[in-house]
């Protein structure tokens, strides 16, 4: 990146990282929600999670799930990235 430009590349790069985070999280709620939903069988509320920790569980491990499998993917990516290629 050239000198005069490297204002410009970090607020690129900020402005992406705090995207990817608010998609990231949107996503992770979204799979929770509707996980917990078939599980439960109802909405989620607080009472209906306490009464049924299995379907909160399955809910939870499916959120992680998700978010572990797009971390190795963009780890994956990253790495067969050209090394000249910036």
């Amino acid at each position: 990146t050239p000198r005069e430009r490297l204002g410009l590349a970090s607020g690129m790069l900020g402005t992406m990282r705090n995207l990817g985070a608010s998609i990231g999280g949107a996503v992770s709620a979204v799979l929770f929600a509707t996980t917990f939903v078939a599980a439960a069988g109802a909405a989620y509320t607080a009472d209906l999670a306490r009464s049924n920790p299995g379907a909160t569980l399955a809910a939870l491990r499916a959120a992680f799930l998700a978010s572990a499998g797009f971390a190795i993917l963009s780890g994956i990516l990253s790495a067969l990235q050209p090394r000249g290629a910036r």
